[in-house]
């Protein structure tokens, strides 16, 4: 320690020490709106949800609307047999159903398509098909242009992967008596939650927003998002909000905030369940999470003056933008992991170091303070297991999985937050899906199919692990109040580790035994 510390030294802990404490607060605002979160579906937990009986199948009434089921598929070949297999068994009038396929592919999957198509139309089934020569607007354009030509007064929409029941319409359309419902949003499932350990915790992850999140939204009047699938519009909320829009990559959320601002109102029905497939590999997550981190960032640049200026209360616009700019915790768990060692270092040279090392209310208030921002969404997700499978017990042992890819993809999806802030365009990248639904043979498909590479953010995953590693050493060696620092940061190295080797396991070894097979 030295005892007359330089101009410089006192500039630099302020400079590291500043920007840690920011990250630190704000990952801790967020771990409140966790809380807040359970506590608002709690509050309307034991009162009578609002379900409209469905529609008897036996008997349909004559005067149903007219309902176009929107497809939009670019190179699925592996999973556009079962989709749709399983569009065609939807329960509805015939004379008012039409199914689009949107085909926007570029390999095998458009002839595969045509030959379904014509099978089913020669069954008597009411589905065209509409394929681009071009991607303009990517599936925002698909689903532009399928509107253009749609007949419905309903417009539901599914992605390549999702299997929607026969009572999916018997299920939705009945809230729609409403004239200011605009949009009415089911719960996805899961079919392949068995296939990997990536499988298994990920599917907390969508647990927590679909059981806890979206519940607590819609039942405390928030606004509600489409999340892109497993959803029906009325055509003209879609047209009366500005149609599709492709100058983001998430448009669900682009044209749901707007349509909200415009004054349609959204229901969630967490009891209609939408089984879909989840991504199987790391590389396949980190394209999806990419896709979503980046896509939310422009959308939330993109409206939230015009969220900040609606006539709209306070309480829905603190969380409509909390919401919107969820990725940025990625940013800010980067930087508490970034600057976590400089502090310590910094205030080995300051004479602050005699308080901070034997002080020990700040060291018990400080491990209470930062031990939240790990406890809250550790609640929140094992809650939503619990209120959802009876198994909850077992299923919450894969939090701790989830734990290290949520790190592991700070740099990732970092990456997609500083693209949308500098205006960065790229392309829509889909999320290869492999046609599995939890049994024990799993497809070997191309390596077309496969997540692109990324090399360059693996190389920063590893080198995140190792400097994790390092500070934590120090930490431990060094003790003060920073004692806790070595189990955090060693947390956060694995994760970084976990992400980063699976990855590269996956490029390295899955595509070799890929290419054997094809």
């Amino acid at each position: 320690m030295d005892l007359y510390p330089s101009a410089l030294t006192w500039t630099l802990f302020f400079f590291f020490g500043g920007i840690y404490i920011f990250s630190v607060l704000i990952l801790y605002l967020y771990g409140l709106y966790y809380y807040v979160v359970i506590y608002l579906y709690r509050k309307y937990q034991k009162k009578n949800d609002f379900v409209l009986p469905p529609l008897s199948a036996k008997k349909l009434p004559s005067n149903l609307p007219f309902v176009t089921i929107q497809l939009p598929i670019y190179n699925e070949y592996y999973v556009v047999d079962r989709l749709i297999a399983s569009i065609i068994s939807i329960v509805w009038l015939k004379e008012k159903l039409e199914i689009q396929v949107l085909d926007d592919s570029t390999d095998e999957t458009s002839q595969k398509l045509k030959s379904l198509i014509h099978y089913h139309k020669k069954q008597g089934v009411s589905i065209s098909y509409i394929h681009r020569n071009h991607r303009e607007g990517y599936k925002s354009g698909a689903l532009r242009e399928g509107l253009h030509r749609s007949k419905g007064e309903l417009i539901a929409i599914f992605d390549a992967d999702f299997l929607p029941k026969e009572d999916f319409l018997l299920q939705t359309v009945p809230y729609f008596s409403n004239p200011r419902i605009g949009m009415v949003q089911t719960r996805w499932g899961h079919i392949n939650t068995k296939d990997s350990l990536i499988t298994k915790s990920t599917s907390l992850g969508i647990d927590g927003h679909f059981v806890l999140e979206q519940t607590a939204r819609n039942k405390n009047k928030m606004w509600l998002q489409f999340n892109g699938t497993g959803g029906i519009w009325r055509k003209s909320c879609i047209l009366e909000a500005g149609n599709w829009q492709h100058d983001t990559l998430t448009e669900d959320i682009d044209l749901s905030y707007r349509a909200e601002m415009a004054g349609w109102e959204f229901q969630y029905l967490p009891q209609v369940i939408c089984p879909s497939e989840i991504p199987s590999t790391m590389n396949a997550l980190k394209q999806q999470q990419f896709r979503w981190a980046k896509g939310s960032t422009q959308t939330g640049l993109k409206l939230y003056k015009r969220i900040l200026r609606s006539d709209i209360s306070w309480k829905i616009k603190l969380d409509s933008i909390i919401h919107i700019f969820g990725y940025s915790r990625s940013l800010f768990i980067l930087l508490n992991i970034l600057f976590a060692l400089p502090c310590v270092l910094m205030i080995q040279k300051l004479p602050l170091i005699p308080f901070f090392s034997s002080s020990v209310e700040f060291s018990t208030f400080f491990m209470i303070f930062f031990l939240h921002i790990y406890i809250a969404p550790s609640l929140f997700y094992i809650y939503a297991q619990k209120v959802s499978h009876s198994n909850w017990i077992q299923r919450s042992l894969w939090f701790f999985p989830l734990i290290l890819i949520g790190i592991g993809l700070s740099i990732n999806n970092t990456k997609a937050w500083l693209e949308a802030v500098l205006g960065i365009q790229s392309p829509f990248q889909r999320t290869p899906k492999t046609g599995n639904s939890g049994s024990k043979h799993k497809n070997s498909f191309p390596i077309r199919y496969l997540a692109d590479k990324s090399d360059l953010l693996i190389w920063l995953e590893i080198f995140l692990g190792f400097y994790c590693l390092a500070s934590s050493y120090y930490t431990m060696k060094h003790g003060s109040f920073f004692l806790f620092f070595p189990v955090s940061t060693a947390l956060y190295g694995l994760g970084f580790f976990y992400v980063a080797l699976t990855s590269i396991w996956e490029r390295y070894i899955n595509i070799n035994k890929s290419l054997k097979t094809t």
